[in-house]
This record gives structure tokens, C-alpha cells and sequence, in this order.
């Protein structure tokens, strides 16, 4: 029993991961690629825990039923969620394109109700088998501990999850047939239930709570502080791995195996606090609370300390650095909700509901009030005093008050050395000359440099300078154009460059953009943004681009789309799937023209199905080389193209787009300018041999690679190997 038990709860860990990961994928598609979106669905997800884990400790303190019968139906009804999760964010995401832009109130208030309408039954019903199954284990064993042995094996299944689902499944099966995956183990899980349950012979003797001996540390644990330490640490924990997320992105990059990386380095340090914890109770020399508190403050500076920009950390330092903390956090929880609960799941209930209050309000305030004013070092830091109030307000031990009073103390001072005297990626004193941040829960942007130095960074990664090639963008594609133009729609907004370049032609621009920050920074960068701003031909919208095209009515001329540089980006395949080029091809006029940079940089198999793409989708296409061999610019079209020489380019480029084109050109020489691109074209046919890679949207072929690259490395080191041998 207990050995089947603890492989059940396993799989149901994995499952979750396995939910997790996708879940946040799919409402990126459907909602946008944005961080409130990510704190959504986490914060619903921990919601459903904490509501299902009280639901499921009041039934199982009052009912006589088999709780394995109950564990079987609540793992089937999971099931289910794994094919309805789908279908009912497709839902929303048609019903919501009503609702205005990304930045409406509107908006964001309705797709978080819907996100929470979709999701919450099946998180709920998550949650109520810790309780249902302590219970079970109760009635078999009378253990004390079952909630600690129950949560490692969960927490072990899901670090299996977010491995497997995030190198291995999504590649090879896509999004759909992964949940698919997952809903026949949680129906697997109910059958072999079921299967239990059938095996139990007779009434079961129940131990009550008197017969069972108490757990104690060498303190006792007030219930009420032992409440306040579970909200507390989960929301510190989700809190902690919001900020991770934006304060890491210039070390691990925006990929889907990045955020993976962080997440699974935290459950398996989680594993191993909860195994540490685990085998001292066995002996009966846990940790104290005050000491385990003391570990966390000290551990918590790491992160800060070691990942100084100064110090060039590598992806490895970064996980590295914050393991201690989670395993602290790992060996904490389970120990306060053992000492609470003392086996009973009724109590276990409460208190995890309790936990989960405060992982929902962690990303939440994290996101919405803590990022938008503070700098994410200063939120990791600001999260150690409400520790440090905690070790003082411990039980106190004869002669430990002081010590652990002067311990407070100097971490306090620690911390404001540290906040002092340690530089983060978002701190714009690592960036030369002058500067302006502007945060909110989105993103933090930072302008920063003067002349043609000026830069944009987005969570502290470099995503644009002032070029020639986005100026391209535009010039490239309306001299390809036919016949009169009016309207043009610039996706990826970026420093404004290439919306100003539409504007140059006299059209009426759209300009789409989904970080706030960043429509907002268009000043830093350009003497007469507030003369455009004026012009009844120019609208700034924030907005995730797929979306503003799904929701508007209108139709373009001219469609360009600059993404930022990392090809493997998360979220990047909703930019370069068929699906997406279809519904640009959708919005295009007759004769219209749509423009995609891809950078030269990144896999050669993804910018092959970028090309079949592209090709598959457009009867009529272009490729050029940009300057400096610095990406590629496809055009596109459903009627045929000009290919104009350098002379008809020139003859063709109105006055003021003419001045737009030269405006960073050093010699002012239109012909040199435009020689160094139109001389170099492409035929798009050469550009992809591969024809299996595609990306879909249920398929995103470029975010994950990671079995294809391993391949190719072991092929590379066995042919290697075999010409040494030779």
C-alpha cells in the first residue's frame, strides 16, 4: 500500500507540472505573452490547490467513505480538465477580442475571470488529494508524518513533469497530445485507485489523535505562528520566482528551458530540503524553527550577491545560487505543516489552503505592486525581513533570544551592504551615459546611451539600437508595393524606428507593441515623437500583435514584424507559425505586403521552417540579405512582386522616406545604402532543404529543440570519435 500510495502521488505531481507548463503556454497564445497572464494562471492554479486542499481535509475528517475511492473520482475529473483546458481558453480568447486592447481595464479584468473560470475546477480538484490521501494513509498506518512522505513524492514526480514535459514531450508530441498524455495518466491513476479501494477487506479500526503520539521539536510551535510561517513562506516562494524570472532573463535568456531550468532547480533543492527534513525526523534531530529561519535569511543574499552583472555569471551560477534557499524553503514547509497538522487531514487541509493563500498573493502583489516601483533586487532583499521578524518572534530558549536578536541584526546591516554595493541587470548604472527606467508589471525598459549609442533593454536584455536594417523594414517592402498604399501596421514596436519609417510614406501607422514601457520610451529615443504623437495619422496600441490582428477590422497595405533577436525566444513561435502568417495574410489588402526580419543568428533548421513557412503561405516572396549580413528581411504578397534594381529603388523612395533611409547613413549616399541590400538577393527557395520543420502553433518548433540539438551533438562527437579512430 504505501509503496503504490507514494507512486500514485508521484504521477500526480508529474501531471501537474506537466498541466502547469502547458497551461502557461497555452493562455500565452490565447492572452498574450505577458506577465500578468503568467501570474494568473500561477495564482489560479495555487487558488485551486489551497480551495481543494480545505475541501478535501473537511470531507475527509467527516466522511467514513473510502478516500481512495474519492482519491480515483478526483483524478478521473482531472483527466478531464486536460481536454477541456483547451477548448475553453479557445473560447475566451474569441470572446475577449471585444474587449479592447491589452492595456484596457476591460481586458484585463475579463480574461484573469476567465483564465480563473477555466482553470479553477480542475486546480480544486488538485488539491484535495494531499488530504484525501493523508487520510488513507492514516486509517492504514496511524503515521504522524504522511503529509512530509506524500510531498516528496509529489515534489519528485513534478520536478519528472517539468523535465520531461519541457525536453522532451511539447518536441516531440506538441501541446495537444502532451495534455493528452497527461489526462491518460490521471485516468490510469483513478483505475488503479479503484483497484485499491477494491482490495480493502472489512471495516478499518480508525487511530484517533490520542492514541497517536505527538511530533515535537526541542520547541514548541504556536498554531497561530505556525499559519502565519506557511502563508508566509508561500509567498515568499512565489514571490521569489517571479522576481528570478525578470531579474535572470539577461543570464538565461526568454526560453522555454530557462524558465524550466529555474523551476526545476527549485523542486529538485525542494526534494532535497524535504528528504534532509524527512531523515531527521527518522532519528529525532530536526533542525529548530529559528535556526531553519536563520538559514533561509543568510541564503536569500546569495542570489543578489552572486549574480552582480560585474561577476559575468553563467546559467549554471544562476541556479546554483539559489539552491541553497529553495531547499531551505523545501526543508521549512513540510516540518511546520507536520507540527500543525500532527497527520490529521483535516488540519493539513487548512493549513495547505493556508500556504497556497500565499502563493496566490505572492506573483500577484510581486507583479502588480512590488515590480512596477521596485527594482527586483530590492523586492529579493525586502523579502528577508518579514524573516527576520519571524526568527525574533520564535519560542524562545533560555539564552537564544540575544543571540538570535544580534543575528537579526546583522543581516539587516548585511542587506543594506548588499542593496549598496551589489549592481543588478536591471540597474542602469550598468549601461553607459545617461538613462531613463521605466517599470510596470509587464516588463522593466531601460533607454539608455546618447546619439546613435541609444539602446532599449527589456528585462536587461539588449532588444534594439538605432540601424539602418529596421528602417529596411519598411523602405524595402512599400518600394516591392504596387500601386497606391494607405494604411501600414508595425508589429514589434521596438525603438519606433520602423513605425516612423511608415509614417515617412505618408500612411496612415499603426504601431503594436506589448510591453507599455516600451510605447512609452518612443520619446527617448526621437526629436519629433511629440509632433507624431499630434499627427491624426499615428496610433500607438499595446497590445499583443497576433491579438490586434485577430480583433481588428481594418486592413493594411503594409504589415512588418521586427521580434526581438533570440530566435528561440518563449512565445517567438506565435510570430513565425503558419497560423500566425495566415491571419497576417488575412488582414493584408490586395496586393498588400508583409515584412518578417529574422535575425542571421540562431538554429539553421528553425530559419529553414521560418522559409517553408513563409513560402508555403505567400504565393509571391522575396529575401534579402540585410546590411552587414545582420538577419534576413522576407517580403510577401499574394500578387507579384518588384524587384527593383538600385535606381528604380531610388526613383520609386518618396522625399521624405528618402530622408527617413539616410537619416543614420554617415555620407548621405542613397545608392551605397541601398546597393548593400538589393544587391544580394535571395531566392527563398534556398533557404530551407529541411521540409520537415515547420512551426505550428501547437507545434513550436523553434522554443524547443533540445533532443534534436542533442542528437546532432552526439552525431558530431561519434564522427569525431571515428576519425580520431582512424
Amino acid at each position: 500500500m504505501r509503496k503504490i500510495t507514494l507512486c500514485l502521488f508521484f504521477i500526480s505531481g508529474f501531471c501537474a507540472l506537466l498541466y502547469q507548463l502547458l497551461w502557461v503556454r497555452l493562455a500565452f497564445m490565447h492572452f498574450g505573452v505577458i506577465t500578468p497572464v503568467l501570474s494568473v494562471v500561477v495564482s489560479v492554479f495555487m487558488l485551486g490547490l489551497g480551495l481543494g486542499s480545505w475541501i478535501g481535509g473537511r470531507w475527509a475528517n467527516e466522511r467514513q467513505a473510502s478516500p481512495l475511492v474519492a482519491y480515483a473520482v478526483i483524478e478521473g475529473v482531472t483527466g478531464v480538465g486536460a481536454f477541456m483546458v483547451p477548448r475553453l481558453f479557445q473560447a475566451g480568447d474569441t470572446w475577449l477580442l471585444t474587449q479592447g486592447a491589452m492595456d484596457s481595464r476591460a481586458y484585463l479584468v475579463n480574461s484573469a475571470l476567465w483564465i480563473a473560470a477555466t482553470l479553477l475546477p480542475w486546480c480544486t480538484a488538485m488539491g484535495t488529494t494531499f488530504p484525501i490521501m493523508m487520510e488513507a494513509w492514516r486509517r492504514k498506518t496511524g503515521e504522524r508524518t504522511s503529509f512530509s512522505a506524500l510531498y516528496t513524492a509529489n515534489v519528485l514526480g513534478a520536478l519528472t513533469g517539468t523535465a520531461l514535459t519541457a525536453l522532451v514531450f511539447i518536441e516531440l508530441f506538441g501541446f495537444r497530445d502532451t495534455g493528452r498524455i497527461g489526462g491518460i495518466l490521471n485516468f490510469s491513476i483513478a483505475g488503479v485507485s479503484l483497484w485499491l479501494a477494491s482490495r480493502e477487506k472489512g471495516a478499518v479500526a480508525l487511530p484517533t489523535q490520542n492514541d497517536l503520539p505527538l511530533l515535537r521539536l526541542t520547541q514548541p510551535l504556536p498554531a497561530a505562528l505556525a499559519l502565519f510561517t506557511l502563508a508566509l513562506t508561500g509567498f515568499i516562494t512565489l514571490s521569489l520566482e517571479v522576481a528570478w524570472t525578470r531579474l535572470f532573463t539577461p543570464v538565461l535568456f526568454t526560453t522555454i528551458y530557462s524558465f524550466a531550468s529555474v523551476l526545476g532547480t527549485y523542486l529538485l533543492a525542494t526534494s532535497v530540503g524535504v528528504r534532509c527534513y524527512r531523515r531527521q525526523v527518522s532519528i529525532g534531530t530536526p533542525y529548530t524553527f529559528d535556526r531553519v529561519l536563520g538559514f533561509l535569511i543568510g541564503t536569500s543574499f546569495l542570489p543578489v550577491i552572486l549574480n552582480d552583472p560585474r561577476l559575468h555569471n553563467s546559467a549554471l551560477g544562476v541556479l546554483l545560487s539559489i539552491f541553497p534557499l529553495c531547499a531551505g524553503l523545501g526543508y521549512l514547509t513540510p516540518m511546520v505543516m507536520d507540527l500543525y497538522s500532527q497527520g490529521h487531514p483535516a488540519k493539513a487541509g487548512w493549513a495547505y489552503a493556508i500556504n497556497t493563500g500565499g502563493c496566490i498573493a505572492g506573483p500577484l502583489v510581486t507583479s502588480y505592486l512590488l515590480l512596477p516601483y521596485f527594482g527586483a533586487k530590492e523586492v529579493m532583499l525586502g523579502l528577508t525581513i518579514p524573516l527576520g521578524l519571524l526568527v525574533i518572534a520564535a519560542p524562545s530558549e533560555s539564552g537564544r533570544f540575544g543571540r538570535r536578536l544580534v543575528f537579526v541584526l546583522c543581516a539587516g546591516v548585511a542587506g543594506i551592504v548588499i542593496w549598496k554595493g551589489c549592481l543588478s541587470y536591471e540597474d542602469p548604472l550598468t549601461h553607459d551615459g545617461p538613462w531613463v527606467v521605466r517599470r510596470d508589471p509587464t516588463a522593466t525598459v531601460i533607454s539608455a546611451g546618447t546619439g546613435m549609442d541609444k539602446a532599449l533593454f527589456v528585462n536587461g536584455i539588449n532588444t534594439t539600437n538605432l540601424s539602418t536594417i529596421a528602417k529596411l523594414s519598411t523602405h524595402l517592402g512599400m518600394i516591392s508595393h504596387q500601386g497606391p498604399a494607405q494604411t501600414g501596421l508595425s508589429i514589434c514596436f521596438g525603438m519606433g524606428t520602423t513605425f516612423r519609417g511608415l509614417l515617412s510614406w505618408g500612411l496612415e501607422s499603426t504601431g503594436v507593441d506589448v510591453v507599455p514601457g516600451v510605447i512609452q520610451a518612443f520619446d527617448y529615443y526621437y526629436d519629433d515623437v511629440p509632433a507624431i504623437r499630434r499627427n491624426p495619422r499615428a496610433h500607438l496600441v499595446v497590445d499583443d500583435g497576433r491579438r490586434f490582428l485577430r480583433r481588428t477590422t481594418q486592413t493594411f497595405d503594409m504589415i512588418t514584424v521586427d521580434p526581438p533577436p533570440h530566435i528561440d525566444s518563449a512565445g517567438l513561435s506565435l510570430l513565425y507559425s503558419k497560423e500566425f502568417l495566415s491571419l497576417a495574410k488575412s488582414r493584408l489588402k490586395d496586393g498588400g505586403i508583409f515584412h518578417l526580419w529574422v535575425p542571421i543568428w540562431g538554429e539553421d533548421k528553425t530559419k529553414q521552417a521560418i522559409a517553408r513557412n513563409i513560402a508555403e503561405t505567400f504565393p509571391y516572396t522575396q529575401v534579402y540579405l540585410s546590411i552587414g549580413g545582420w538577419g534576413y528581411h522576407f517580403i510577401a504578397s499574394n500578387r507579384p512582386l518588384i524587384r527593383p534594381t538600385v535606381d528604380e529603388f531610388i526613383q520609386r523612395l518618396p522625399p521624405l522616406a528618402k530622408k527617413d533611409l539616410l537619416e543614420w547613413e554617415p555620407d548621405k549616399d542613397v545608392r551605397k545604402a541601398v546597393a548593400r541590400v538589393l544587391e544580394k538577393p535571395l531566392l527563398i527557395t534556398d533557404l530551407y532543404t529541411d521540409h520537415s520543420a515547420v512551426i505550428l502553433d501547437d507545434r513550436p518548433y523553434n522554443e524547443y529543440y533540445f533532443l534534436r540539438r542533442a542528437r546532432l551533438k552526439i552525431q558530431k562527437g561519434w564522427a569525431l570519435l571515428k576519425h580520431v579512430g582512424r
